[in-house]
């Protein structure tokens, strides 16, 4: 029996998300087809659900929305929102309880508990993926003088918002914010535009797609439409989270001589960067600068650096199997929720 309409929206929107650094090869298992057609509108969503279990690393993130939200699976559309997207639903997740999934999801990886420890405000501990990225993912450690490929890694991976300008065959040129990376501090540089995939065979994550849409993007891809309070919603939170980020990376000893370190020192240097915007947590979006037109690139991250463990949306924690099922049976429920029962 296929599973009912709710539960194929939230997997199509964890396939929109999960297509684009699959099909570059950063995560997950062969076979990134299944994801674009499985997050098209109109798409195939058979063997999704199997094939998204494969995806760990959102799981913790996952688990503890659904948790706070009283709903039974881990891909509910507003609990897989709420992971790429934000929103109020993140609100409703005790810090804490997030802190020790990740933790135990994620502790074993260089500088995670580190970084963890180092967090001054526990409610800036977010079931999200943009504080995965500048939290828990590898990449954020490697930053350093000697290589921009960490900052292009970090921007790539974080989900970012923009305004398409230009639509040319599978190729959408979208106005948006770059990461930037001072030496000191991460921010966000002036809206240039930038080239990103947006159907290819005829498959797409948005039905179709006009100049003035604001989208957002992950990896080279446009992954879903945007309206605005989305788009406040996803800058808002990406601003905190670089505030805190850059709390920590102004405490990190050894900072100006680090430069990069081991995989960054190897990476090819990936041109210059954008003028640093130091972040503030209200800081107004900047407006469109019509003579800021820089040459456009198919991806914001051309090089294909050392793939890190647990990429993106991969984790396997130490002692554990594959985790839970994302869908919860009966006996599963009443397990958890058993005095003494563990999950």
């Amino acid at each position: 029996m296929p599973p009912p309409r709710r539960e194929r929206q939230g997997e199509a929107v964890f396939a929109r998300y999960a297509f684009p650094p699959n099909e570059l090869g950063h995560c997950g298992p062969p076979g990134a087809e299944v994801l674009l057609a499985g997050g098209s509108p109109d798409g195939d969503a058979d063997g999704l659900r199997s094939r998204l279990e494969q995806f760990e690393g959102a799981r913790p993130y996952l688990q503890v929305l659904a948790d706070a939200t009283g709903v039974d699976d881990d891909l509910d559309p507003d609990v897989v929102t709420a992971y790429w997207l934000g929103g109020e639903l993140l609100d409703r997740v005790d810090p804490a309880a997030l802190l020790a999934a990740v933790q135990r999801g994620f502790g074993g990886q260089p500088g995670v508990r580190e970084r963890l420890a180092e967090l001054s405000d526990l409610a800036s501990v977010r079931a999200n993926h943009v504080f995965h990225v500048f939290v828990v993912y590898p990449w954020v450690g490697l930053l350093g003088s000697a290589s921009d490929v960490p900052r292009a890694v970090l921007d790539s991976c974080r989900v970012r918002w923009g305004t398409v300008v230009s639509v040319d065959g599978e190729v959408a040129e979208v106005l948006c914010r770059p990461l930037t990376w001072d030496g000191e501090a991460l921010g966000l540089g002036p809206e240039r535009p930038e080239g990103h995939r947006w159907t290819r065979d005829r498959r797409s994550f948005v039905p179709r797609l006009r100049v003035g849409d604001q989208v957002s993007l992950h990896w080279n891809w446009v992954c879903d439409l945007l309206d605005d309070d989305r788009v406040r919603g996803l800058a808002d939170l990406t601003r905190r989270q670089l505030t805190t980020t850059n709390r920590w990376l102004a405490r990190r000893p050894g900072l100006a001589a680090a430069g990069g370190g081991g995989i960054a020192d190897a990476a090819q240097q990936e041109g210059a960067r954008s003028p640093a915007d130091p972040v503030r947590p209200n800081a107004p979006l900047s407006r469109r600068d019509s003579a800021l037109r820089p040459r456009v690139t198919i991806a914001p991250c051309r090089t294909h650096p050392p793939r890190p463990a647990h990429c993106c949306t991969t984790y396997a924690p130490a002692g554990r199997g594959a985790g839970r099922s994302s869908s919860r049976s009966p006996a599963r429920r009443a397990t958890r929720s058993a005095p003494g029962s563990t999950s």
